[in-house]
């Protein structure tokens, strides 16, 4: 089964069964040392003004992160991906929690670090990486589970490529806001509300 979380970066998840614990691993390992050798800390290899900027960073209420994480079933076997990461809260209480890989993509630089900088933390650096990357121009192919907290028009724009990329079985989950056209894909939709009583609501796919 594989699970694509939307949140306020995008996560992405993605669970299958086998032997995906032992290949996709191999390949969250390897893209983790290539991203280490080619993207430090304080690199500014893209620029955000060259970016598609998909929505503004508005953290997601950790109540609602830990619900995004329990409807996607997210386990030690999955790679959740964020599109859009912000702060890395999402995959980093995936790793926290439930032992899982992390990749968190965004385009600003102050970002990326603040996310590698809270992992260290948080002591999950070697569960979880942060990509300075356009989430419109990413290889998510490894994800289990995706996250959005995304306005709609960001989620459509985002839809070809969750279609082209992600593996039968597949599951995407949103913050908030539904995706455009995916009305037969929606398996679950859950509201709750946070410590201000402000009420949020997740969306689950199966694309």
């Amino acid at each position: 089964m594989i699970f694509v979380l939307i949140g306020i970066g995008l996560a992405v998840l993605y669970r299958t069964g086998g032997s995906k614990d032992q290949v996709g691993n191999l390949g969250y390992h390897a893209a983790q040392q290539t991203q280490r050798a080619n993207l430090g800390e304080n690199s500014t290899e893209l620029n955000p003004a060259d970016a598609v900027k998909l929505a503004p960073f508005l953290p997601t209420p950790m109540c609602v992160v830990e619900k995004m994480l329990e409807l996607a079933e997210v386990d030690q076997d999955d790679i959740v991906y964020d599109l859009g990461c912000g702060d890395g809260r999402i995959v980093i209480t995936a790793a926290e929690k439930y032992g899982a890989h992390g990749v968190g993509l965004d385009i600003y630089p102050q970002w990326v670090k603040k996310s590698q900088s809270n992992a260290k933390k948080a002591g999950v650096e070697s569960l979880v990486r942060f990509c300075l990357e356009d989430a419109t121009k990413a290889d998510i192919s490894e994800a289990t589970v995706v996250a959005l907290y995304l306005l709609p028009e960001s989620n459509d724009l985002l839809r070809p490529l969750l279609e082209k990329q992600l593996k039968p079985g597949a599951c995407v989950v949103t913050h908030n806001y539904h995706i455009p056209g995916w009305g037969d894909k929606e398996v679950k939709v859950e509201s709750l509300k946070d410590e201000y009583g402000k009420e949020h609501t997740v969306f689950v796919y199966r694309p």
